[in-house]
């Protein structure tokens, strides 16, 4: 298993847009195959931080996933 543990600050004008495409990305990346699990959380101390948790079974799975651009620049 691999973690990985990433960081998005995006600006408060792109808040609303964010989250919705912040939800749809979770769910696609926690269907992909090789993925054990994905999170995402907002820094409490950092309005507009959101914090990644992802779980991954190999290398392979996380090129994979990467492959794909989930979060297009805001």
């Amino acid at each position: 298993m691999i973690i990985i543990h990433g960081s998005i600050a995006i600006k408060a004008k792109h808040r609303a847009a964010f989250l919705e495409l912040a939800g749809r990305a979770v769910e696609d990346s926690k269907a992909e195959e090789g993925n054990m699990d994905y999170r995402l959380f907002e820094a409490v101390d950092e309005p507009n931080t959101f914090l990644t948790l992802e779980k991954w079974i190999d290398a392979y799975a996380i090129k994979s996933h990467q492959a794909r651009n989930i979060f297009p620049i805001l």
